[in-house]
């Protein structure tokens, strides 16, 4: 899979990888090989796609074909592979503490409910999105059984172990 700007220019080859993509995401076996040639092989393939998506079966990938494939290829993207993961990382001296507000609030409450659910962690956390009195004080609970200054206080530090524990307990939520 290639992102959309190396699409530029090679619209054949496009065509080949899109279709390629979405056989994939559909289970299919597909006889394309994204060479930027559009031959025999290629128009069987836009045959094939206009037939199973109920469009007029031409083998030509007019504008219709086109933007129906970039649209399955855009969904198709987002259904094969893993998710895409997010990295959040905290200035160096930043960190939430009693009265604060805002998104990255209502994410580490989401992850202390994750990792209390699962390994049974004291306290109480509301989706709230502000660090009312029960979250600093989950927070304190988590830094107390992390090894860390028991602060109520979500530092960098905090952050890092919040993270790693709520990997663990996302993953033994998600097979267990």
């Amino acid at each position: 899979m290639r992102p959309g700007e190396s699409f530029v220019s090679m619209p054949v080859r496009s065509l080949q990888t899109m279709l390629r993509v979405i056989s994939k995401a559909e289970n299919r076996t597909m006889n394309v090989v994204p060479d930027g040639i559009y031959g025999r092989q290629t128009a069987a393939a836009v045959s094939s796609y206009q037939r199973e998506h109920g469009i007029p079966v031409t083998g030509v990938t007019d504008q219709a074909t086109w933007d129906h494939i970039v649209r399955k290829y855009g969904n198709a993207v987002t259904n094969i592979g893993k998710a895409q993961g997010i990295e959040v990382i905290l200035n160096p001296n930043r960190s939430f503490c009693s009265g604060d507000s805002g998104p990255w609030i209502g994410l580490a409450q989401s992850m202390l409910e994750t990792i209390q659910k699962q390994f049974g962690m004291d306290g109480t956390v509301c989706h709230s999105g502000c660090m009312d009195p029960e979250t600093c004080g989950c927070v304190e609970a988590f830094q107390k059984l992390n090894d860390l200054p028991p602060t109520g206080k979500i530092d960098r530090k905090t952050w890092k172990h919040l993270s790693l524990i709520f990997s663990l307990a996302a993953n033994c939520a998600r097979t267990g």
